[in-house]
């Protein structure tokens, strides 16, 4: 399996520049602060797509500070997978992990689920380049389903991916390969989500 030609590079799509509407009720220092939370966080994402990782990091975390104030679900599910993105990146896998459960935890207590999607996306690539192919195929055919049942245009990310990767395995090894995905599913979701939130 070439990890190089199937990279999470094929995957990885725009994650959410703008965390939504203003709620309602918010005083005017509330907005404030979560314009503020805002633009650290769309400052961050610029920084992260020119590589430059540390000033990235620190508009995130400065925008986390704020939303501390704030308690907006939305944004910190946002703020937390663009750290846990940071640490991918950098093949820092272990703190990727924790970040984007974090954002999982919060993406959840959402009713637009295209958060939890795109997050989970990335948690396949991450077990992929780890080389836990069963536990990156269970997390991506979950998505896969998940995004189809939401009719999300990303699915064609996902679909593109294992398509490449069933063409570059034998017919055999691939169906092995899928029903090792099959037989760890129950348990590799379970460790990322609550039972009551699948479908």
């Amino acid at each position: 399996m070439n990890s190089q030609s199937l990279s999470h590079s094929h995957l990885r799509v725009p994650i959410f520049s703008s965390p939504g509407p203003k709620p309602r009720g918010l005083q005017n220092g509330e907005r404030d602060k979560r314009g503020e939370a805002i633009t650290l966080t769309n400052q961050g994402e610029l920084f992260r797509a020119k590589f430059e990782w540390a000033q990235a990091r620190a508009k995130f975390e400065q925008a986390c500070v704020l939303n501390g104030q704030l308690h907006d679900p939305l944004l910190e599910s946002v703020l937390l997978h663009n750290l846990g993105m940071l640490h991918h990146t950098v093949k820092d896998y272990q703190q990727s992990f924790v970040y984007y459960q974090e954002a999982l935890r919060f993406a959840r207590t959402l009713d637009e689920r295209y958060n939890e999607g795109m997050i989970l996306t990335n948690v396949g690539v991450l077990f992929y380049e780890q080389g836990y192919y069963p536990e990156a195929l269970a997390v991506l055919f979950y998505t896969l389903q998940l995004r189809q049942s939401l009719q999300y245009s990303t699915v064609s990310y996902i679909e593109q991916f294992l398509t490449m990767l069933e063409d570059s395995m034998e017919l055999d090894a691939f169906a092995s390969l899928r029903q090792a995905a099959r037989e760890v599913e129950e348990q590799v979701l379970s460790r990322l989500m609550s039972p009551n939130m699948r479908q």
